[in-house]
């Protein structure tokens, strides 16, 4: 019996990483000899067992037989044709050639049958073997793994060969389960740069079998002058990495990844209407933070299991995300009314500060230009551009990250939130000034109190910042959300 250490510990430790947990797969070994040598079965699908002593997961080498439909659609083999599984035959089951590498401890040896550690070294995703596509799952994976080596290329023609040659696995992909799904999406939003993985997806036209409601915003074009970036896609994904920069809150991440969901609805609205092309230019994203033209795929979050808590704040950054952009050219009367319904907008400081990072993302991730008419960048052009802020094409055109020439004051939410915590309805329904003569609570009475002595808080505040709000004004003006 010999035993290595597999799969993504190894990989971890070539490139210098600390490595979560130890894969261990042992070959020559059989159920019988590990229970006599102290091992304990867990593995229910699989032929898993725990040490005897450090309960650390080892399983016996094995092959799959696919056997039905599905990620589950596998039948494990420990022996081939009556001989035991070999190291090689393993590794050529699993899915990516970084992840088929053993080390033998024991000799301080390697064992790389598939070239995994020369595609480590030239940063390349590729798969295995054929084999790859018998799991659909592992598309979204590769992708997710993108996600998380964003420097590592993939190796889109090997991909694309496959699923040229097994056209009906896109089926396959598009009846995961429900839940497995979002558990990828969830991890891929806790990854360094989550936009990689719709991208990759995107290359492999398979982005609309899981996630349709990106996919619509493939194509949806912006005006130059504020969205140099490109469609409502690249807008999207540009807005997810600056994001990421800000916060590791996986539902602030959906949030943004879900901000423009309602600029394909009217987009598609306004292109069937009648008008003229200057009309549809200056109109086609015009109402589309009003959440109630969405409630189809608010019914399609829920169907498709998303957590009520990804849903609910989604929800805000859509309704919301202009409403933070303008703060400093609200008129109090509106911002007095947004704190009043606690309910519908944010009722504590944490979920106004993560809104906060979704609105800088979404300024911060777009372009701007000094034409309406300028070049479509490329992908590379656009990398440039947010590495080092500035661009100049050959044309004359300058395009700026637009975080260089906007900053708006966020925190103007989070002091008025703690302003108008010193108006305290529960201190005000104890006076008798506001009760009926039956002694019961005047809640119409306390109702109006509140609004007059919040107004009066904000008021006070924003004539404190009244030079900083006139000035803003002539710039909202000029940047377009």
């Amino acid at each position: 019996m010999k035993i290595y250490e597999v799969g993504g510990c190894v990989r971890d430790t070539l490139m210098n990483k600390e490595p979560k947990d130890i894969d261990y797969v042992i070959i020559d070994g059989n159920h019988e000899e590990l229970i006599a040598l102290g091992y304990e079965e867990v593995g229910a699908d699989f032929p898993v067992y725990l040490h005897p002593i450090t309960k650390d997961e080892h399983a016996l080498a094995r092959v799959e037989r696919k056997t039905g439909k599905g990620y589950n659609g596998f039948k494990t083999e420990t022996k081939v044709n009556g001989k035991f599984v070999t190291l090689e035959e393993d590794l050529i089951r699993r899915d990516l050639t970084i992840n088929a590498i053993a080390y033998d401890r024991e000799n301080d040896e390697y064992i790389d049958p598939y070239n995994g550690r020369e595609d480590l070294k030239n940063k390349i995703l590729r798969p295995v073997s054929d084999s790859f596509i018998e799991d659909p799952l592992r598309f979204l994976r590769l992708a997710r793994f993108a996600s998380r080596y964003p420097d590592f290329k993939v190796d889109y023609d090997a991909l694309k060969k496959l699923l040229d040659d097994k056209p009906d696995i896109k089926q396959e992909i598009r009846d995961l389960t429900l839940e497995r799904v979002f558990i990828e999406l969830e991890k891929v939003l806790g990854e360094d740069k989550p936009s990689t993985f719709f991208r990759v997806l995107k290359e492999l036209n398979l982005l609309k079998l899981n996630f349709p409601y990106i996919n619509d915003m493939v194509g949806k074009d912006q005006r130059t002058k504020h969205h140099a970036e490109g469609d409502v896609f690249e807008h999207t994904m540009r807005t997810l990495d600056e994001t990421c920069k800000l916060t590791k809150n996986t539902v602030s991440r959906f949030a943004v990844l879900i901000h423009d969901l309602g600029k394909p609805v009217t987009y598609e609205y306004m292109e069937k209407k009648d008008i003229s092309e200057e009309q549809f230019l200056k109109e086609k994203y015009y109402g589309h933070d009003n959440v109630d033209i969405l409630k189809d795929w608010f019914e399609w979050f829920e169907k498709n299991k998303y957590p009520k808590k990804y849903i609910n704040f989604g929800r805000k950054a859509i309704k919301y995300h202009h409403t933070f952009h303008k703060i400093e050219a609200m008129n109090p009367k509106k911002i007095t009314k947004l704190f009043l319904n606690k309910k519908e907008f944010f009722d504590n400081p944490r979920d106004i500060q993560e809104m906060i990072y979704v609105a800088k993302g979404d300024a911060y991730g777009r372009i701007i230009s000094n034409s309406n008419d300028s070049d479509v960048l490329t992908f590379e052009e656009n990398e440039q551009i947010f590495k080092e802020g500035t661009f100049k094409k050959d044309n004359g055109m300058m395009y700026k990250k637009a975080e260089l020439i906007k900053n708006v004051n966020y925190n103007i939410f989070l002091d008025i939130f703690e302003l108008l915590k010193t108006v305290n309805a529960k201190e005000i329904s104890k006076t008798d000034k506001y009760k009926h003569e039956n002694g019961k609570v005047n809640a119409e009475k306390i109702k109006t109190y509140l609004y007059d002595e919040k107004l009066k808080i904000v008021k006070k505040y924003i004539k404190q910042h009244q030079d900083k709000t006139n000035d803003f004004y002539v710039e909202v003006e000029e940047f377009s959300f």
